[in-house]
Order: C-alpha cells, then sequence, then structure tokens
C-alpha cells in the first residue's frame, strides 16, 4: 500500500514538474517597439520554419496559384476574388463544368483567428489529420469522408493561416475521390509560392 502511494506521488510530482515546464510563452525574436516595451516575433509554426509573409496577395489573392499551376489542378472559369471574406481575402478557381471539373478555394485568414482556432472545432470531424505541408504545421480535414470536400489549413505565422478549400467534380477523373490529398497538394503549392 506504501509503494502504490510513493508511486502515485511520484507520478503526481512528475506531472506537475511538466506542467511548470509548459507554457504559453510565444518562443521567437524580442524587439523594440516604438514605445519602449517589447514585442515577441514568433515561428511559422513548432516546425521552426520562418513565418510565411501572406501581404503580396491581400491584394491580388488569386496570383496565389499561377495559370500553369492551375491548369495541372483542372479546367477553371475566371478565378474570383473576394476582398473581404471572414477572416480575409479569398480566391475562388471554380471548376468549368460542375460535374467534370473541380473547384478548390484558397481563404487567407489575417483578422486575428489563430490557426489553432481555425481548425479547433474541426478535430471531431470523421476526417481530421495534423500533419505537416512543406514543413509547416497542418490540419487536413472534412466532415465526411474526404473524397469529395476537403479542407488543408496551414499555420503561416502566430497569427496567420492559409485555409485549401477542395470540391472534387463528380466526374473529375484525375482528383475522383481524393478531396483531401488534392487539397493537401494544393496547400503545399501555395505554401511554395509563400515561400517564393
Amino acid at each position: 500500500m506504501i509503494r502504490t502511494l510513493r508511486a502515485i506521488a511520484v507520478a503526481g510530482a512528475a506531472v506537475a514538474a511538466l506542467a511548470a515546464c509548459s507554457s504559453n510563452d510565444v518562443k521567437g525574436t524580442p524587439t523594440a517597439t516604438p514605445g519602449g516595451g517589447t514585442t515577441t516575433t514568433a515561428k511559422g509554426g513548432s516546425s521552426g520554419q520562418p513565418d510565411l509573409d501572406l501581404k503580396k496577395y491581400l491584394g491580388a489573392p488569386c496570383t496565389i496559384l499561377t495559370p500553369a499551376q492551375q491548369s495541372e489542378l483542372s479546367t477553371f472559369r475566371e478565378a474570383k476574388a473576394e476582398a473581404e471574406g471572414i477572416d480575409g481575402p479569398t480566391c475562388t478557381y471554380q471548376g468549368k463544368d460542375s460535374l467534370a471539373n473541380s473547384t478548390f478555394k484558397v481563404a487567407f485568414s489575417v483578422k486575428g483567428r489563430t490557426f489553432e482556432e481555425g481548425v479547433s472545432n474541426s478535430a471531431a470531424f470523421s476526417t481530421f489529420r495534423e500533419t505537416k505541408i512543406a514543413g509547416y504545421q497542418a490540419a487536413v480535414f472534412d466532415g465526411a469522408d474526404g473524397k469529395r470536400n476537403c479542407n488543408a489549413a496551414v499555420r503561416t505565422s502566430a497569427t496567420e493561416f492559409v485555409l485549401i478549400q477542395a470540391t472534387i467534380g463528380k466526374n473529375d477523373k484525375l482528383n475522383d475521390g481524393n478531396a483531401c490529398g488534392t487539397a493537401e497538394q494544393v496547400a503545399g503549392t501555395v505554401v511554395a509560392n509563400l515561400k517564393g
């Protein structure tokens, strides 16, 4: 009995020590601010990758995919930009034929909602997987089986992320039944373009 109590006490102390070691501190580089305080610039994820700058694409979100990259995915109507989506600018690459071609939406989340907040409710979805895309923290998810619709979110900084939504056309032979894989592929292309 005494051994059991000692084991519980030791385990409790270990848990307390681990909890004390973890914190909500932002890791990064402290820099001086004009008011004399400091701010910390965080890295783009727990992977230690540098933040990705989304500014270049905020005024022209449809330039995130080149015409050549678009043609590798599907045949699209003219890309449609929306300057003020829920979390920031978006671009929809709508399939030319809704049955034969897939549709993709790229959303830039730049209004303060973090990656963690953006994907937190998705963890309960039937299709959910945390991963890394091009070295960046990411999540791939869908409320169903991920065959026709899927999302891929990539953390680009402490307060910003990019979300790719894929809707696979019923007769799309190239991407048939693989919405999550295709969304992840598009996300990798977006990250590569953001890196420059």
